[in-house]
This record gives C-alpha cells, sequence and structure tokens, in this order.
C-alpha cells in the first residue's frame, strides 16, 4: 500500500500542470561547428497549465528542431523525453540538450518560446497569454576563435521584502575560455507593457540585480506575494591584441516574489559563494556559518550526498566519485533554502 502511495502521488505531481517562471539558453562547443546546446527552464506546477516534455528551439541558421527534455524520471513524457526534475514542493527544472551543427562561420541568433508564463507578473502585461522566450547570440569565428556561453551557478528564483533593499546575486562566470563579461538589464524578451520598478539595476561587473526598497505594486491591487520578472543580458568580450571584440551573449530572466513582511522564503540567495564552478571533483563554498543541511541534488531528483550542521563559513565538498554532470546544492540555513548550479567537468 505504502508503495502504491507514492506512486501515485509521483504521478499526480508529473500530471501537474506548470508556469514557466524564469530560465536561459547556454551553448558549449563541441567540436568543429557542432555545439551543444541547452535550454533550462523552472517551472511551477501548481498552476493550470500544460508540461513541455519537448520544446521548438531555433538554430539562428535557419533550421530548428524539437528537443526533448532529458532530466528526470520517464513517467509521462515518451522517451527520449523525461518529465524533469522537482527541486522543491512544487518547482521543477526543466532541461532540454540537442546538439546542432552549423553550416560555417557566421552570426546565429538561437531562440526558443515556451508556453506558458506565470500569472500575474506586475512589470508586464497580459502574462498568462505571453510565452518565456529565451535568447542567445553565438559567433563562429576563424579570427575570434572557439567560443563557449557563460555558465549560472545561482537559482533564477529569489525572494524580497517590500521596502526593504534587495540584491540578487547571478553568480555567472565563463570558465572555459575566462572572457570578459558585461551585465545589462532589459526588458523580458516579446512582452508587453513591461517596465523597470522604480529604484532597481544591474551591476554590470557582477550581473548582480539590486532594487534600493521594494514598493507596493501598482493598480489594480496584486496579493502578496507580488510576482516580477527581470532579464540580465550577458555580453562576452574577448581581447585580441589588446583589442575587445563582443564575441557573443545570453540571457537570463530571473523570477523575483515580494514579500508583504519578513518570513522565512523558500528561495533566498543569502550570498553563499562556490568556486570553482565548474570543478573537476572539489567545490569550496563560502558565506554561511549556519548551514543547518547541505543536500546535493543529481539531475533525476535524487540526494546522492548530504551532510548536517556546518558551522564554519568555509566548507570543502568533495563530487569526485560521482559522474559528470549538472548538479543542484540544496542549502538549508537558518534563514531559509538556497538552491545553487554547480557543474561537474573533467
Amino acid at each position: 500500500m505504502r508503495a502504491l502511495a507514492i506512486l501515485f502521488l509521483l504521478v499526480s505531481l508529473n500530471s501537474s500542470a506548470q508556469l514557466i517562471l524564469s530560465g536561459d539558453i547556454t551553448y558549449k562547443h563541441m567540436s568543429g561547428t557542432t555545439y551543444e546546446i541547452k535550454v533550462t527552464a523552472f517551472s511551477d506546477t501548481v498552476y493550470p497549465s500544460g508540461d513541455n516534455c519537448e520544446i521548438l528551439l531555433f538554430f539562428g541558421d535557419g533550421d530548428s528542431a524539437m528537443v526533448p527534455r532529458l532530466n528526470g524520471p520517464s513517467l509521462n513524457c515518451g522517451l527520449p523525453a523525461k518529465d524533469g526534475v522537482w527541486i522543491s514542493g512544487h518547482i521543477k527544472v526543466n532541461i532540454y540538450y540537442v546538439q546542432h551543427t552549423y553550416p560555417g562561420n557566421g552570426n546565429y541568433l538561437i531562440t526558443t518560446s515556451i508556453p506558458t508564463r506565470n500569472n500575474p507578473i506586475v512589470n508586464m502585461s497580459n502574462p498568462i497569454n505571453t510565452p518565456v522566450d529565451f535568447s542567445a547570440y553565438l559567433i563562429i569565428s576563424s579570427f575570434f576563435g572557439v567560443n563557449n556561453s557563460p555558465d549560472f551557478s545561482s537559482l533564477p528564483i529569489d525572494t524580497g521584502v517590500l521596502y526593504q533593499p534587495f540584491q540578487y546575486t547571478m553568480g555567472c562566470t565563463d570558465p572555459i575560455d575566462g572572457d570578459s563579461l558585461a551585465f545589462t538589464m532589459i526588458p523580458c524578451l516579446n512582452t508587453t507593457g513591461y517596465f523597470f520598478p522604480p529604484g532597481t539595476s544591474v551591476n554590470p561587473l557582477t550581473g548582480d540585480l539590486l532594487w534600493n526598497s521594494p514598493q507596493p505594486a501598482p493598480q489594480p491591487p496584486y496579493d502578496y506575494p507580488q510576482h516580477y520578472s527581470y532579464a540580465i543580458q550577458v555580453t562576452e568580450y574577448r581581447r585580441i591584441s589588446n583589442v575587445y571584440y563582443q564575441i557573443g551573449y545570453c540571457m537570463q530572466d530571473v523570477f523575483v516574489d515580494v514579500l508583504f513582511s519578513v518570513s522565512i522564503p523558500e528561495f533566498e540567495n543569502n550570498f553563499i559563494s562556490i568556486y570553482p564552478n565548474p570543478s573537476a571533483g572539489v567545490f569550496n563554498l563560502h558565506g554561511s556559518s549556519d548551514i543547518r543541511l547541505l543536500e546535493v541534488v543529481d539531475m533525476q531528483g535524487r540526494v546522492i550526498l548530504s551532510s548536517a550542521n556546518i558551522s564554519s563559513p568555509d566548507y570543502v565538498l568533495d563530487l569526485t566519485g560521482q559522474d559528470d554532470g549538472l548538479y543542484f546544492l540544496r542549502i538549508h540555513t537558518g534563514g531559509g533554502i538556497t538552491y545553487k548550479r554547480i557543474v561537474l567537468a573533467r
């Protein structure tokens, strides 16, 4: 009976609908003009909408493909597509991978449009009928050499409090190529009535989203928490013979909840830094002396390692015995739960 109840719960969860909260597109050079393109989308499965076992991806060279989701179990989606991974009670991470070979040198705008955006969103019109669009700009050039997009280490879901300063720490780096990065806040792609709330800005050197003092949303009245969406563009520059050239960009769509008063948020970005990331096996965590529970979650949603009551602000996480790939850290502190993305690559 217990096994049957667990199976029923899993099927119920996977059958639940979802709305897209945030995400990004990144790319990695494989060989020649072949690139691996990854779309990461975070969804809320509480509200009614359709699941996305596969998405339509445009490569920017006139070609496109239906790309399956490749993380999680296979209960509802037909193989090779999978169901995604729940990283909390109703938040799911959906990862879509594909390799594509481009015809040669050129500039390629990679795009996708995934239904449907979370609703309501204060700083745009009609979000429930607005897909979430992600893009990345790939330049293949013999002069520039091989390029890989930056990596995002922070979960693009965060929580602020009314009238209190807010900061979302992006944690974006370019560990493979070491190119210079510049960050700009842009309107979420293909939205209507979009506006930047007063007092918001992005640190051009780090990509951190700053909000001086979140204010009550304008009319019509919104319940709390109030939902906001932001987009941050990351532009890469490469130095060649003392000249900096723009060699590509990507963007991250970020979802922020604003609470009416202080409470313990499920997603709290509490400035825990992780380095190096990606790593060949050993990660250094710094920034919190009150980690009550640290869990490492793999792409199938399994907790593969956990450690309790970490009181030192510096902690070494050793994953040398694990397979290469993407993992999530679920970090429980006195201030809430923080999620981080780490990449194990040898």
